[in-house]
């Protein structure tokens, strides 16, 4: 074996799935923006509604965030830039107040461990979020530097469980036939098989509700928190 990278979903497995508050902005950061009160704040709302459709959506295709957000800015004539609106957004979250996403028990513990033994930690996310506001959010938590690659279904326009997806992410990587990967993900059906299916080892975190596992496509391990993702992986894989 050459490389061994371990790749983790972040929502669910390592991040809450929870409801975004958005916080009513500062009509001087507004202004400041170069945007207009109170049309503007419609306009943002908007383009954040828009984000969230392709964030729930079922199929494997997905618009690409950043075509959303400049698609929007042009139909819309908003005078900012990419850049300057996902600050804005970053703002409507509250910032350091941000309650988005929040980190699941065990996930600083698990990922601090890891990275002191030299493991390399990727992610792969279903996600409308972009790249530059998932990072403040990882940021303000203290895990962001942890991964050594993100990669987020509204960059590459697929989304688990398609094949294409898992393709962007070994392309990233840069695997080999001679690496192993080692999965870590929620959901059986859009982590869990799709990895089984590309010769991944997997790490299945279940619950009680956990669907029927497919007994020709059994993950390698199963826990039932980070806690025991932790004891696994540093029992099998360090």
């Amino acid at each position: 074996m050459k490389n061994l990278y371990f790749v983790f979903d972040l929502g669910g497995t390592l991040l809450k799935d929870n409801q975004p508050k958005i916080y009513q902005p500062d009509p001087k950061e507004f202004i400041e923006f170069g945007l207009e009160i109170p049309k503007n704040i419609s306009d943002i709302k908007t383009i954040i509604d828009q984000l969230f459709v392709e964030n729930f959506k079922e199929s494997e295709k997905q618009v690409i965030s950043n075509k959303i957000i400049d698609d929007a800015i042009l139909k819309m004539n908003l005078n900012i830039t990419r850049e300057n609106l996902i600050e804005l957004f970053w703002k409507l979250l509250g910032e350091s107040n941000c309650e988005y996403i929040p980190l699941l028990p065990g996930a600083v513990e698990l990922l601090e461990k890891m990275k002191n033994c030299g493991m390399e930690i990727n992610a792969l996310s279903n996600t409308a979020l972009p790249l530059g506001l998932l990072e403040k959010i990882l940021k303000l938590y203290g895990i962001w530097g942890y991964f050594n690659k993100i990669i987020l279904s509204g960059e590459q326009g697929w989304r688990k469980p398609s094949s294409k997806i898992f393709e962007c992410l070994e392309k990233e990587i840069m695997y080999t036939s001679e690496d192993k990967i080692i999965f870590i993900g929620d959901s059986y059906d859009k982590d869990i098989v799709p990895s089984i299916e590309r010769g991944y080892e997997t790490i299945y975190i279940c619950d009680n509700q956990a669907p029927k596992i497919n007994y020709t496509k059994k993950p390698k391990y199963t826990a039932k928190n980070l806690v025991e993702v932790q004891n696994i992986i540093f029992k099998n894989y360090n």
